[in-house]
């Protein structure tokens, strides 16, 4: 692959691993999502990346109901001082230049969490 394939490859769903993420802690992510209140125009939401947990591997090759199940699956937070409550749990599109604008299930986690004053939201790769 020649540098500007390398530039312009942008990362999909299917192929996205946790160290695409591990290598973007601190940046600030794009999402489009649309808001209840808007009459279906996209709101602009900025996230922080906080941090990727690898979970435990597993066998290639494995389905449920057909569908393929990640052989390494991970969870990636984000992190806001703005509460976003559409956001509690929510589809929301990535909207980033080294992505390929997938969609994102997140859920909020700040219960969980022990920063005052910050808002959590988790996306699980499985």
């Amino acid at each position: 692959m020649n540098p500007a394939e390398v530039r312009d490859r942008k990362i999909t769903i299917e192929a996205v691993e946790a160290a695409d993420f591990e290598a973007r802690i601190g940046h600030r992510f794009v999402f489009r999502m649309e808001a209840a209140s808007s009459g279906g125009e996209r709101e602009r939401v900025e996230l922080e990346l906080s941090r990727v947990t690898r979970m435990e591997e597993r066998p290639q090759g494995l389905t449920v109901r057909g569908v393929a199940i990640r052989s390494k699956p991970f969870s990636i937070l984000f992190r806001s001082a703005t509460h976003y409550p559409h956001l509690e749990f929510a589809t929301a599109a990535l909207d980033d230049p080294g992505f390929a604008g997938f969609e994102l299930l997140l859920a909020c986690v700040t219960p969980f969490m022990e920063e005052p004053g910050m808002f959590y939201y988790e996306a699980i790769f499985n």
